[in-house]
């Protein structure tokens, strides 16, 4: 049985011509939603101009359908118009459960040691031992580019404030940060909540460390009073989220391969 989208693609590929690299997707959100996707040629005289999809390929195809039929056959990357920010190509990450004893894992954690031994005093560093990452309550998890670790994070499941999730040990390495991995793992550490029936993620992370507070609140985690064996430390943030309950979604960041 022959694919229909086949004659399609030819179709789109002809009117696109030899330089599929001057072409792109926007607005992301629009791809496979109500909303008809654009898609745009560069051209030096006139700018950008945008074609609808649907109106390109003809036959009612849906946005969806036209845009993997798109992925499948350009064979440079499609660049995409986030509209917020420059337009850039998404660097795979894996996610995988991983020893934290492991060559690799504790050298991730002698460096997020230093790092937070630079930030805060010893009384207001809170920071898990490899011993205690590897209790039967605690999920440690790493972030691959590659073969390379170079991201990690850890939950640990407690019941002496209610039953919830602590967050613990998010760090990624200087040279890979901002390309998405304390989301992929945020991600991931919430995912594992969710399947051990878990429906409160908490976490402690402090004053000095802007980035991670932004992230947190992208996240939808809000401030909360100290929880647990926590007391009151001005250079300390407490922040807590509820986590969906099994047979609820939860969409991973598109970047994340899980492994």
């Amino acid at each position: 049985m022959s694919n229909p989208v086949e004659p399609l693609i030819l179709d789109l590929l002809e009117w696109i011509g030899p330089r599929p690299r001057a072409y792109f997707l926007s607005p992301p959100s629009c791809v496979g939603g109500g909303q008809r996707t654009r898609f745009h040629r560069a051209s030096p005289r006139r700018g950008r101009r945008g074609v609808c999809l649907r109106h390109a390929i003809g036959m009612g195809v849906s946005s969806r359908a036209s845009s993997a039929a798109i992925h499948f056959a350009a064979s440079a990357p499609v660049k995409v118009n986030r509209r917020t920010g420059p337009r850039h190509n998404v660097t795979p990450v894996g996610i995988e459960r991983v020893d934290p004893a492991c060559e690799a894992a504790r050298s991730l954690i002698e460096q997020s040691d230093r790092y937070m031994e630079s930030l805060y005093p010893p009384e207001s560093n809170h920071l898990e031992s490899v011993e205690a990452l590897r209790l039967p309550n605690v999920a440690f998890f790493g972030g691959y580019i590659g073969s390379e670790l170079v991201a990690c994070g850890a939950v640990k499941i407690a019941d002496d404030d209610g039953c919830y999730g602590e967050i613990k040990r998010v760090f990624v390495v200087e040279a890979h940060r901002g390309k998405g991995l304390s989301k992929a793992i945020m991600a991931r550490l919430e995912r594992h909540l969710k399947e051990s029936n878990v429906a409160i993620a908490r976490l402690e992370t402090g004053i000095r460390q802007p980035e991670a507070l932004g992230l947190y609140r992208r996240l939808d985690y809000v401030f909360r009073e100290p929880f647990g064996s926590y007391r009151h430390d001005p250079l300390s943030v407490f922040m807590e989220k509820p986590i969906a309950r099994m047979g609820e979604s939860m969409t991973a960041p598109e970047e994340v391969v899980q492994r």
